[in-house]
């Protein structure tokens, strides 16, 4: 897990069969080993102005991922 911000990033894994948290310091990074399968993935970060994602993400055995997590201040276009 890549954290690229100036805040701490807080990302939790969890499956049918194992959770995970893993804190990352700003501008970062940490290594997690997970058992493959599908998790759901979500990530907040240590301010009330960003808000939290949520995501799926699908893991391989023997593979490596890398999650990079940024923020963007560009606002959405309508």
């Amino acid at each position: 897990i890549e954290n690229v911000t100036a805040l701490e990033l807080v990302v939790f894994f969890s499956s049918g069969l194992s959770s995970k948290k893993v804190t990352v310091s700003p501008r970062g990074h940490q290594d997690v080993d997970l058992e493959f399968g599908v998790y759901q993935v979500a990530a907040r970060f240590s301010s009330p102005y960003v808000q939290p994602m949520y995501g799926e993400d699908e893991y391989k055995s023997d593979m490596q991922y890398v999650l990079r997590f940024y923020i963007s201040d560009v606002p959405p276009s309508h």
